[in-house]
């Protein structure tokens, strides 16, 4: 007996053996149960899912010899020659090698002759989007109001080339692309009946790189089956499918997840030495990031990705949500720095580096701490490092030593609310080693609240990392000498407008049209360039 693919051979014959498309399933349960059945149903949806699959059920459920039923016997003559593909009274369309008008006028002229053996003739177009405009038009009246013993059943894969007076005159049903999690377990399913066998992780890698499609899936499995000598290896799979191993991967993804760049590149050596596609490892990055992301904002998402739980769980334990968005935008935008690059593999490693050396500060300390916790012993390096953080914060601060310096200093600070206002509203007066002390006049005490002060001191020990105070004078308009920072801002501005008034002033082509037309400039209408 030849073999038969996988593909054909599981081919589900009824709705039962249907992988997923729950939603359309239950439609379609309650129309047969109810006697509620449409002329024409349009099934869409990606390569693989089973459109074609789920018609020819239907066509059996219409015809088979147990009366109209959302079971079939499939025993039947009706049901057996359906599954043979040799029923009179189903005719399938191939709209892609038939989409002349010819062809479509000739379907019709024999839909009106009653069926020969079954219930109803039952016409199956798959491709229907194929189908010259031509074709379409001659199809819409008896799509519309077609004879009581006819039903059409069709077919697409790009329901926008479809017109919509066709969609309107069908039941349409989206069928949606397969989850891993369901398309493992029609794979473990079936190698268990034939009886081969597998790893867990080898057949993660044929359901992700099926994209959601089971007829893919099986086709890779057929594959498989024959690379591994009727076994299917993790390792067997990845050379297969040009795939990262799992165990290069996992030891990348320890590496960044402990900003530890020498192991990160050391990874990305040993893979080089196995040939690994760098773009690929890159999508696999992409999509690990993405998933942990996902799982640390909406912690119940973690089931959805059992094949990458470890993995999530050890970037989530070490990373903050902030640095996995920006690891994420460093990864999609280094997919065209890659292809720029003198070679995948440098590009790659280049990619890496900036992740690692951009990773917030915050993050570098949990990290450090992380490492001396697992340690359980201070090395000389974390001696060193508390010393020289003891002398940083004996330091003097740089930058800092008028009042231009304050108001530079503060955009940076990124407040808001009351300490921003506080802070734009008080003028510099000294900053020492420890101390920063500015004032404010009294007319604006109301906002030197202890909760501003509080968060503007807060900003000031990040901005700088380490420990300061932060003293706040009072003054009146007569004592107060200093100038505060939106005053300093509102004198700039004052400049800069006098200094544009004065260039349209100068301005010889504007000085003419004053002389020869009587132009005048409107007052406030000169804007400063910035």
């Amino acid at each position: 007996m030849p073999y038969e693919v996988l593909a054909r051979k599981w081919r589900p014959q009824s709705f039962e053996d249907m992988v997923g498309q729950a939603h359309v399933l239950r439609t379609l349960v309650n129309g047969l149960n109810n006697d509620r059945l449409h002329h024409a149903y349009l099934f869409t949806g990606m390569r693989g899912v089973g459109k074609t699959t789920l018609a020819r059920i239907l066509a059996k459920c219409l015809n088979c010899e147990t009366g109209v039923t959302a079971q079939p016997c499939g025993k039947c003559v009706t049901c057996e020659g359906i599954a043979s593909g040799n029923y009179i009274d189903l005719i399938e369309v191939d709209a892609a090698s038939k989409t002349g008008i010819d062809d479509t006028r000739d379907m019709l002229d024999n839909a009106q002759y009653a069926p020969a053996l079954g219930r109803f003739k039952i016409y199956l177009i798959d491709e229907v989007h194929q189908l010259s405009g031509h074709s379409f038009n001659a199809l819409l009246k008896t799509l519309e109001e077609p004879p009581a013993h006819v039903k059409f059943l069709l077919a697409t894969t790009d329901p926008k080339k479809v017109p919509v007076t066709v969609l309107s005159r069908c039941l349409q049903f989206n069928l949606k692309s397969l989850s891993i999690d369901l398309v493992i377990k029609q794979l473990e399913h079936i190698l268990q009946e034939e009886n081969i066998k597998y790893e867990d992780d080898a057949l993660f890698q044929i359901a992700r790189a099926s994209e959601g499609s089971m007829r893919d899936a099986l086709s890779l499995l057929d594959q498989a089956i024959s690379y591994g000598q009727e076994q299917i290896l993790n390792q067997d799979m990845s050379e297969m499918l040009d795939s990262v191993p799992k165990e290069h991967f996992s030891d990348l993804i320890k590496a960044i997840s402990t900003t530890d760049a020498s192991q990160a590149l050391s990874v990305v050596n040993t893979m080089h030495e196995h040939s690994i596609n760098f773009n690929q490892l890159l999508d696999d990055l992409i999509s690990i990031l993405h998933h942990a992301t996902v799982v640390q904002m909406v912690p119940s998402t973690i089931n959805e990705f059992n094949y990458e739980k470890e993995l999530i769980e050890l970037l989530n334990a070490n990373i903050k949500i902030e640095t996995l968005h920006l690891y994420y935008q460093i990864a999609i935008q280094g997919r065209r720095e890659v292809s720029l690059a003198v070679d995948a593999k440098s590009g790659f490693e280049m990619l890496l580096l900036k992740m690692l050396y951009f990773i917030p500060f915050d993050d570098v300390n949990a990290v450090n701490t992380e490492k001396n916790t697992s340690a359980g012993t201070a090395s000389k390096k974390d001696d060193n490092q508390v010393l020289s953080n003891e002398v940083a914060s004996q330091m003097p601060l740089k930058g800092l030593n008028t009042a231009n310096d304050w108001k530079k200093l503060v955009p940076n600070l990124k407040l808001n609310g009351i300490a921003l206002a506080l802070a734009d509203n008080s003028s510099f007066i000294k900053c020492g080693e420890q101390v920063l002390a500015i004032a404010i006049d009294e007319s604006h005490e109301s906002i030197a609240t202890e909760k501003a002060k509080t968060a503007l001191c807060d900003s000031i020990k990040k901005y700088f990392k380490r420990d300061m105070q932060l003293t706040v004078e009072t003054t009146n308009s007569e004592n107060h000498m200093h100038v505060t920072r939106r005053q300093l801002k509102d004198n700039q501005d004052a400049k800069q407008q006098y200094e544009a008034e004065k260039s349209v002033n100068r301005d010889i082509l504007g000085q003419e049209l004053k002389e020869k037309f009587g132009a005048e400039v409107i007052p406030g209408s000169i804007k400063p360039v910035k």
